[in-house]
């Protein structure tokens, strides 16, 4: 663990490095105040290893996450109400047993609501994309608002994930979009 701060009398500049979660994380911004405090910091983990996160978060024992990914997540403003963003991107990962190549999502949390930006992945060979929120995390009523599209969609790889097309023949590709 390093960490290095700058003390003056508004400001309060650091810099930490540590590991942690099988990859080198660092935090580096400023926290300011006078008649409120205003912060500006940056938090990342450029190798992160998802099958350490089960221990973390429990509800993920059953996706069995793996693989490594870059987290860069930047909290602004006053500490008791965050604007928090980020991006989480990874060269590949597993859950639940699938292979997702290039998985990249662009978030912002504001409350209890995760806006998702922009979100794509490809998977079976075909591209997918997604935006939009989810509301009332924290809550009792999670709301999903999400639309997306997924293209080139090669129909003889999807037959194992949808049993009704298992042993129909089907090839060819296909376009999927939802709201």
């Amino acid at each position: 663990y390093k960490i290095a701060g700058e003390l003056t009398p508004t400001v309060f500049h650091v810099a930490a490095r540590a590991q942690g979660f099988g990859s080198p994380l660092t935090l580096s911004g400023t926290a300011s105040w006078g008649k409120k405090i205003d912060m500006n910091l940056e938090f990342k983990a450029t190798r992160l290893d998802l099958a350490r996160l089960e221990a973390l978060f429990p509800e993920l024992r059953e996706l069995k996450p793996r693989g490594e990914a870059s987290v860069a997540v930047t909290l602004k403003g006053d500490p008791g109400a965050p604007q928090i963003s980020g991006i989480v991107s990874a060269p590949q990962i597993i859950l639940a047993g699938e292979t997702l190549s290039k998985p990249v999502v662009k978030f912002a949390l504001r409350g209890n609501t995760l806006a998702v930006n922009a979100a794509s992945l490809t998977w079976k060979g075909g591209v997918f994309s997604a935006s939009g929120s989810v509301g009332g995390l924290g809550g009792k009523g999670v709301t999903l608002d999400l639309k997306g599209k997924g293209e080139a969609l090669a129909l003889e790889n999807l037959a194992g994930a949808f049993p009704a097309l298992k042993g129909s023949g089907v090839k060819g590709t296909g376009t999927l979009s939802w709201k």
